[in-house]
């Protein structure tokens, strides 16, 4: 049963709340015991499960402390259960199991006790969450180490819609992947044949290395790498010089029909686009991050309120339209807040829920497709060990041609208390200002879940410049880090 200081919490809370019933109290008697923020648990979506004669009660508190009750676990920022688990941990097995499956927090209730009573605290801070988690935990044998990430699933869902409408680009992707690795590997052998009679090979055409003639089409190229790499292969005898030019010729003709221009023939022979760029700045990014937490561990409740204060100063509310969209088959899919958080700051309003879930698979197509071109290997079971979150994928967009360089994402993460910001290659300048407030998308990042931003509206549509933004964060003292494509 729910202990006596929750229930004190409910007969005490100073504003108006719903009890079970679902009839508003008459009066409220004066807070006692608790912090003056009766707002303490805003954005908080707890999924409880508790015995049914204490649910009103546990649901009654996330209510009167500003936070809400979902019925569904994808939604959720934090699964709510008995502190004593075990003798209900059999008949929770399967929510429990997907909740860890999910990355959601699960604690007991007198973690919503001590939030909304302990000053200073933070239903987002780590330290608290971890301290009340219920050891019966433990006995679902769920190993959290080999529990896969949300994203990685929503990868593999990707990685297999491309290899099943656009299977020669797949192909294509993993043959480009596997050369530049094959070259990088070899980069030793190169700078060896540099020494001596690179510039004649330097001088001969790629269409020559290839067999191919100039301008044939990209399928031509494919299929005259294949048959002359099966037949010079170093495995077979080939020569590993020689091999090193075919995959050379080939990266060369395929760069060219890929971006419609030509590669200067002066240029160093390992000048190839290489995700490890990508991949080294992703890892100095996480260690900026991971930096936050340690030193926003014990004042994290002060980082996220300043957060507030700016969300308020630019009119900025929450938005939460859900984490289940559809693909092109009709199929559910599960752990899409992040793109329906995108779409929903984008369009403005998710009046036409189709439209924006449209939209949604609009960017998740374009943003994952991306990040498995410079890594056809990460639609399998893992992706790289910096990969932290979703938003880690735009890092392989932000340089592109497309809709998603033109963008700023702004990202209020409420776990470390500070604010990404992702700022696309071909974002509009100062001069453009009209066009910089529709292109900056803002949303929120609560622990397993992402939430839009934008202004309701009785306040306009109108966003703020980037400018504006920073000045508020400024103002505020929060914590920011631009990333620029």
């Amino acid at each position: 049963p729910i202990s006596p200081p929750l229930f004190c919490m409910l007969q005490c809370c100073p504003q108006p709340w719903y009890r079970g019933n679902s009839e508003p109290a008459a009066e409220t008697p004066p807070a006692r015991n608790r912090k003056a923020d009766s707002r303490v648990l805003k954005d908080v979506l707890g999924y409880v499960l508790v015995e049914p004669g204490d649910f009103h009660a546990v649901r009654d508190t996330l209510q009167a402390f500003g936070g809400q009750h979902v019925s569904d676990v994808d939604n959720a920022t934090h699964v709510i259960v008995p502190d004593d688990l075990a003798p209900h941990l059999q008949r929770h097995r399967s929510d429990l199991e997907m909740s860890l499956a999910m990355g959601k927090p699960v604690v007991g209730v007198s973690w919503l006790e001590d939030v909304v009573t302990a000053a200073g605290s933070s239903p987002w801070d780590k330290h608290l969450v971890d301290s009340h988690v219920p050891a019966a935990l433990a006995d679902l044998g769920v190993d959290q180490t080999s529990v896969s990430q949300p994203f990685v699933g929503s990868l593999q869902e990707t990685w297999g819609f491309l290899v099943r409408e656009h299977p020669e680009d797949v192909e294509a992707g993993q043959m480009r992947r596997a050369i530049e690795q094959s070259l990088l590997d070899s980069a030793i052998t190169l700078r060896k044949d540099r020494r001596g009679d690179s510039q004649n090979f330097r001088q001969e055409a790629p269409e020559k290395v290839l067999g191919v003639a100039r301008g044939a089409k990209l399928e031509q190229v494919r299929a005259a790498y294949k048959e002359k790499a099966r037949l010079s292969h170093p495995d077979r005898g080939g020569s590993p010089e020689a091999f090193c030019r075919l995959q050379q010729a080939y990266l060369t003709l395929t760069t060219e029909k890929a971006s419609g221009s030509k590669v200067p023939d002066n240029g160093p022979l390992l000048a190839l686009p290489s995700p490890e760029d990508r991949d080294f700045e992703l890892k100095e990014h996480r260690a900026l991050i991971e930096s936050w937490f340690e030193k926003h561990g014990e004042d994290l409740a002060q980082h996220v309120e300043r957060q507030e204060l700016v969300l308020e100063g630019l009119a900025l509310a929450v938005f939460d339209v859900g984490s289940i969209n559809r693909n092109e088959q009709g199929e559910e899919m599960r752990n899409q807040c992040f793109y329906l958080s995108l779409a929903r700051s984008y369009l403005g309003s998710s009046d036409r829920r189709e439209l924006l879930e449209e939209t949604a698979l609009h960017f998740k197509r374009v943003v994952e497709a991306a990040v498995l071109v410079a890594h056809p290997d990460w639609g399998g079971s893992r992706v790289g060990e910096h990969v932290q979150a979703f938003s880690d994928f735009l890092f392989f967009v932000l340089d592109s041609r497309g809709l998603l360089s033109e963008l700023v994402i702004v990202i209020f993460d409420s776990v470390s208390g500070g604010v990404e910001i992702y700022r696309g290659k071909h974002y509009p300048g100062p001069e453009r200002e009209e066009e910089q407030r529709a292109n900056l998308l803002t949303i929120k990042y609560v622990p397993g879940h992402y939430q839009a931003l934008g202004r309701p509206a009785e306040c306009g549509h109108g966003r703020p410049t980037l400018a504006e933004l920073q000045q508020r964060l400024d103002e505020y003292s929060v914590l920011y880090v631009i990333t620029d494509g």
